[in-house]
Protein backbone atom coordinates (compact mmCIF):
# COMPACT_ATOMS: atom_id res chain seq x y z
CA UNK A 1 0.00 0.00 0.00
CA UNK A 2 3.02 2.34 0.70
CA UNK A 3 4.40 1.74 -2.73
CA UNK A 4 1.04 2.41 -4.41
CA UNK A 5 0.97 5.94 -2.68
CA UNK A 6 4.56 6.31 -3.07
CA UNK A 7 3.62 5.79 -7.41
CA UNK A 8 0.73 7.71 -7.37
CA UNK A 9 2.28 10.78 -5.70
CA UNK A 10 5.09 10.43 -7.52
CA UNK A 11 3.52 10.07 -11.04
CA UNK A 12 2.19 13.84 -10.54
CA UNK A 13 5.80 14.89 -10.27
CA UNK A 14 7.22 13.39 -12.91
CA UNK A 15 7.37 16.33 -15.66
CA UNK A 16 8.79 18.63 -13.07
CA UNK A 17 11.28 16.40 -11.52
CA UNK A 18 12.56 15.48 -15.28
CA UNK A 19 13.05 19.40 -15.62
CA UNK A 20 14.23 19.60 -12.15
CA UNK A 21 16.65 17.04 -12.63
CA UNK A 22 17.46 18.51 -15.79
CA UNK A 23 18.31 21.50 -14.69
CA UNK A 24 20.59 20.35 -11.88
CA UNK A 25 22.61 18.06 -14.28
CA UNK A 26 23.19 21.50 -16.91
CA UNK A 27 24.28 23.72 -13.78
CA UNK A 28 26.51 21.47 -12.43
CA UNK A 29 28.15 20.44 -15.64
CA UNK A 30 28.94 23.81 -16.64
CA UNK A 31 30.68 24.66 -13.51
CA UNK A 32 33.84 22.37 -14.10
CA UNK A 33 33.40 23.49 -17.76
CA UNK A 34 34.47 27.26 -16.59
CA UNK A 35 37.62 26.45 -14.31
CA UNK A 36 40.10 26.81 -16.74
CA UNK A 37 38.57 29.91 -18.47
CA UNK A 38 37.73 31.99 -15.11
CA UNK A 39 39.40 29.77 -12.35
CA UNK A 40 42.51 30.21 -13.50
CA UNK A 41 41.91 33.63 -15.46
CA UNK A 42 39.78 36.78 -14.38
CA UNK A 43 38.49 35.32 -11.51
CA UNK A 44 41.77 34.22 -10.10
CA UNK A 45 42.53 37.17 -8.67
CA UNK A 46 38.97 37.72 -7.17
CA UNK A 47 39.28 33.60 -5.37
CA UNK A 48 42.57 34.59 -3.56
CA UNK A 49 41.30 37.48 -2.02
CA UNK A 50 37.05 37.34 -1.91
CA UNK A 51 35.11 39.78 -0.23
CA UNK A 52 33.64 38.64 2.96
CA UNK A 53 29.86 37.68 1.76
CA UNK A 54 31.40 35.39 -0.45
CA UNK A 55 33.30 33.99 1.79
CA UNK A 56 30.12 33.79 4.35
CA UNK A 57 28.14 32.83 1.35
CA UNK A 58 29.67 29.61 0.30
CA UNK A 59 31.38 28.86 3.50
CA UNK A 60 35.21 29.39 2.07
CA UNK A 61 37.01 31.18 4.70
CA UNK A 62 40.67 31.17 4.93
CA UNK A 63 41.52 31.19 1.47
CA UNK A 64 39.74 27.61 0.98
CA UNK A 65 38.85 28.53 -2.95
CA UNK A 66 42.14 29.27 -4.38
CA UNK A 67 44.35 27.29 -1.89
CA UNK A 68 42.10 23.88 -3.32
CA UNK A 69 42.23 24.80 -7.05
CA UNK A 70 40.04 23.20 -9.16
CA UNK A 71 38.11 20.82 -6.26
CA UNK A 72 37.36 24.33 -3.73
CA UNK A 73 36.13 26.32 -7.25
CA UNK A 74 33.72 23.26 -8.65
CA UNK A 75 32.37 22.21 -4.99
CA UNK A 76 31.49 26.10 -4.57
CA UNK A 77 28.66 25.65 -7.27
CA UNK A 78 27.16 22.65 -4.16
CA UNK A 79 26.74 26.02 -2.26
CA UNK A 80 25.21 28.38 -5.16
CA UNK A 81 21.44 29.57 -4.19
CA UNK A 82 21.03 27.79 -7.99
CA UNK A 83 21.39 24.39 -6.69
CA UNK A 84 19.95 24.91 -3.61
CA UNK A 85 17.01 26.53 -4.49
CA UNK A 86 15.70 23.54 -6.94
CA UNK A 87 15.34 21.27 -3.95
CA UNK A 88 14.12 22.98 -2.33
CA UNK A 89 11.23 24.20 -4.17
CA UNK A 90 10.46 20.16 -4.61
CA UNK A 91 10.64 19.71 -1.03
CA UNK A 92 8.16 22.62 -0.14
CA UNK A 93 5.94 21.67 -3.43
CA UNK A 94 5.75 17.97 -2.01
CA UNK A 95 5.54 18.58 1.55
CA UNK A 96 3.04 20.98 1.47
CA UNK A 97 0.76 19.08 -0.80
CA UNK A 98 1.10 15.67 1.60
CA UNK A 99 -1.45 16.41 3.78
CA UNK A 100 -2.21 20.44 4.24
CA UNK A 101 -3.74 20.60 0.55
CA UNK A 102 -5.44 17.65 0.89
CA UNK A 103 -7.25 18.53 3.43
CA UNK A 104 -8.04 22.01 2.18
CA UNK A 105 -9.22 20.49 -1.02
CA UNK A 106 -11.07 17.70 1.17
CA UNK A 107 -9.86 15.38 -0.52
CA UNK A 108 -8.15 13.97 2.68
CA UNK A 109 -11.62 12.47 3.18
CA UNK A 110 -12.06 10.24 -0.01
CA UNK A 111 -8.32 8.87 1.06
CA UNK A 112 -8.95 8.12 4.64
CA UNK A 113 -12.53 6.75 3.55
CA UNK A 114 -10.59 3.83 2.00
CA UNK A 115 -8.51 1.21 3.52
CA UNK A 116 -5.42 3.19 4.12
CA UNK A 117 -3.71 3.85 7.24
CA UNK A 118 -2.77 7.80 8.12
CA UNK A 119 0.78 6.63 8.48
CA UNK A 120 0.92 4.57 5.27
CA UNK A 121 -0.23 7.81 3.27
CA UNK A 122 2.58 9.54 5.30
CA UNK A 123 5.04 7.06 4.69
CA UNK A 124 4.28 6.83 0.54
CA UNK A 125 4.62 10.62 0.73
CA UNK A 126 7.72 10.69 2.16
CA UNK A 127 9.41 8.19 0.12
CA UNK A 128 8.76 10.02 -2.80
CA UNK A 129 10.55 13.16 -1.05
CA UNK A 130 13.51 11.06 -0.73
CA UNK A 131 13.41 9.44 -4.35
CA UNK A 132 13.26 12.50 -5.64
CA UNK A 133 15.96 14.41 -3.76
CA UNK A 134 18.24 11.14 -4.79
CA UNK A 135 17.46 11.29 -7.91
CA UNK A 136 18.32 15.05 -8.01
CA UNK A 137 21.36 14.91 -6.34
CA UNK A 138 22.42 11.71 -8.24
CA UNK A 139 22.72 13.74 -11.54
CA UNK A 140 23.83 16.79 -9.69
CA UNK A 141 26.74 14.91 -8.90
CA UNK A 142 26.90 12.87 -12.27
CA UNK A 143 27.03 16.34 -14.06
CA UNK A 144 29.89 17.21 -11.89
CA UNK A 145 31.99 14.05 -13.30
CA UNK A 146 30.69 14.92 -16.83
CA UNK A 147 32.15 18.12 -16.93
CA UNK A 148 35.58 17.39 -15.44
CA UNK A 149 35.81 14.46 -18.12
CA UNK A 150 34.48 17.28 -21.02
CA UNK A 151 35.77 20.42 -19.84
CA UNK A 152 39.18 19.49 -19.55
CA UNK A 153 39.69 18.86 -15.60
CA UNK A 154 39.79 15.16 -16.37
CA UNK A 155 41.27 13.53 -12.90
CA UNK A 156 41.61 16.78 -11.38
CA UNK A 157 38.43 16.70 -9.43
CA UNK A 158 38.25 13.81 -6.47
CA UNK A 159 35.06 11.84 -6.51
CA UNK A 160 34.77 10.80 -3.68
CA UNK A 161 34.86 14.29 -2.06
CA UNK A 162 32.66 15.25 -4.27
CA UNK A 163 30.45 12.31 -3.21
CA UNK A 164 30.63 12.91 -0.07
CA UNK A 165 29.21 16.17 -0.73
CA UNK A 166 26.27 15.28 -2.51
CA UNK A 167 25.40 13.07 0.21
CA UNK A 168 25.88 16.05 3.05
CA UNK A 169 23.29 18.32 0.10
CA UNK A 170 21.04 14.46 0.32
CA UNK A 171 21.06 14.86 3.93
CA UNK A 172 20.43 18.70 4.53
CA UNK A 173 17.24 18.64 2.08
CA UNK A 174 16.02 15.43 3.87
CA UNK A 175 15.92 17.39 7.04
CA UNK A 176 14.52 20.61 5.77
CA UNK A 177 11.76 17.86 3.95
CA UNK A 178 10.74 16.34 7.24
CA UNK A 179 10.21 19.56 9.02
CA UNK A 180 8.19 20.68 5.88
CA UNK A 181 5.93 17.83 6.33
CA UNK A 182 5.78 18.36 9.60
CA UNK A 183 4.28 21.77 8.97
CA UNK A 184 2.28 20.24 6.56
CA UNK A 185 0.83 17.37 9.08
CA UNK A 186 -0.21 19.80 11.96
CA UNK A 187 -2.05 22.32 9.23
CA UNK A 188 -4.77 22.53 7.20
CA UNK A 189 -3.95 25.29 4.71
CA UNK A 190 -2.04 24.63 1.73
CA UNK A 191 -0.91 28.28 1.15
CA UNK A 192 -0.09 28.50 5.15
CA UNK A 193 2.31 25.16 4.52
CA UNK A 194 4.26 26.57 1.51
CA UNK A 195 4.20 29.86 3.01
CA UNK A 196 5.68 28.18 6.21
CA UNK A 197 8.28 25.98 4.90
CA UNK A 198 9.68 28.90 2.62
CA UNK A 199 10.24 30.82 5.66
CA UNK A 200 11.95 28.07 7.50
CA UNK A 201 14.43 27.14 4.63
CA UNK A 202 14.99 30.95 4.09
CA UNK A 203 15.47 31.91 7.62
CA UNK A 204 17.78 29.23 8.52
CA UNK A 205 19.92 29.97 5.16
CA UNK A 206 19.95 33.87 6.37
CA UNK A 207 21.01 32.91 10.16
CA UNK A 208 24.05 30.72 8.66
CA UNK A 209 25.25 33.69 6.19
CA UNK A 210 24.95 36.01 8.69
CA UNK A 211 26.74 34.46 11.57
CA UNK A 212 29.26 33.99 9.68
CA UNK A 213 29.56 37.54 8.62
CA UNK A 214 28.36 39.17 12.27
CA UNK A 215 29.58 37.47 15.38
CA UNK A 216 26.65 38.98 17.49
CA UNK A 217 24.63 36.11 16.35
CA UNK A 218 27.46 33.34 15.53
CA UNK A 219 26.07 31.34 18.81
CA UNK A 220 22.75 30.66 16.95
CA UNK A 221 24.51 29.53 13.95
CA UNK A 222 24.37 25.31 14.96
CA UNK A 223 20.02 26.11 14.47
CA UNK A 224 20.57 25.93 11.50
CA UNK A 225 20.45 23.06 9.24
CA UNK A 226 22.99 25.03 6.74
CA UNK A 227 25.32 25.22 9.92
CA UNK A 228 26.08 21.87 9.02
CA UNK A 229 26.97 21.86 4.74
CA UNK A 230 29.90 23.00 3.83
CA UNK A 231 30.54 20.92 0.29
CA UNK A 232 33.98 23.33 -0.13
CA UNK A 233 35.37 21.99 3.13
CA UNK A 234 34.81 19.04 1.90
CA UNK A 235 36.11 18.81 -1.46
CA UNK A 236 39.14 20.89 -0.45
CA UNK A 237 40.03 19.10 2.58
CA UNK A 238 38.90 15.49 1.78
CA UNK A 239 37.35 15.09 5.21
CA UNK A 240 34.32 13.23 6.21
CA UNK A 241 32.02 15.31 7.54
CA UNK A 242 30.36 12.47 10.09
CA UNK A 243 29.18 14.51 12.63
CA UNK A 244 27.41 17.12 10.33
CA UNK A 245 25.79 14.38 8.91
CA UNK A 246 24.83 12.76 11.83
CA UNK A 247 22.95 16.22 13.13
CA UNK A 248 21.14 15.80 9.56
CA UNK A 249 19.72 12.40 9.87
CA UNK A 250 19.11 12.83 13.38
CA UNK A 251 16.73 16.10 12.62
CA UNK A 252 15.20 14.41 9.73
CA UNK A 253 14.27 11.78 11.89
CA UNK A 254 12.77 13.32 14.89
CA UNK A 255 10.96 15.99 12.24
CA UNK A 256 9.36 13.03 10.75
CA UNK A 257 8.37 10.97 13.65
CA UNK A 258 6.92 14.23 15.42
CA UNK A 259 4.88 14.20 11.73
CA UNK A 260 3.27 10.88 12.18
CA UNK A 261 2.58 11.84 15.58
CA UNK A 262 0.57 15.03 14.84
CA UNK A 263 -1.22 13.69 11.81
CA UNK A 264 -1.93 10.40 14.07
CA UNK A 265 -3.82 12.60 16.56
CA UNK A 266 -5.10 15.46 14.58
CA UNK A 267 -8.95 15.60 13.21
CA UNK A 268 -9.28 15.60 9.66
CA UNK A 269 -13.06 16.54 9.73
Amino acid sequence: MVFLVFRKALRGHRVALALGALLLLGFNFLIPTTYEGLGQGPLNSLLQNPPKGIEALLKAQGGLLIASGPNGYVAAGYRHPVFLLIPIGFVVAIASGAVAREVERKSILLLMARPVRRSTLLLGRWAELVAVLAALLALAYAGTLLGEAIGGLRGALDATRFGLAALNAFLLFLALSSCALLISAATSDGGRATALSVALAVGMFLVDFLAEIWSPIEAVAPLSLFHYYNPVSTAALGGVPVQDMGVLAAVAGVALAAAFAVFQRRDLR
